[in-house]
């Protein structure tokens, strides 16, 4: 199927597939939400609400996808560097079929 031919929805149901889409985007609408209800049944002004909520849901999308990034890359990064230690813990000390002498 030709990306190109899908309709507006059908996009952003497949970018709502990738979780570093997903995840940050579903952190910031739950917390920007509960922060605007609670200011609006403080102070019940509803322009103010409005504000709270766009001054909170920025920077959490923001951090929180940062995060989730940074979080992959760690994870990358300690792969490799399993990895890695593999091959140089095989080419130092052989395998264990190396060591039997049955011939």
């Amino acid at each position: 199927m030709n990306k190109d031919s899908l309709s507006f929805f059908d996009k952003l149901s497949l970018s709502l597939e990738d979780n570093r889409i997903r995840e940050p985007l579903k952190y910031a609408l739950g917390i920007a939400t509960g922060t605007a209800l609670l200011d609006f049944a403080i102070k019940g002004k509803p322009y103010r609400s409005l504000v709270a909520w766009t001054a909170v849901f920025i920077p959490v999308l923001l951090g929180s996808s940062l995060y989730l990034s940074y979080t992959e890359r760690l994870e990358a990064v300690k792969t490799a560097q399993f990895q890695a230690g593999l091959r140089y813990r095989t080419l130092t000390e052989g395998t264990k079929s190396g060591y039997s002498k049955d011939k």
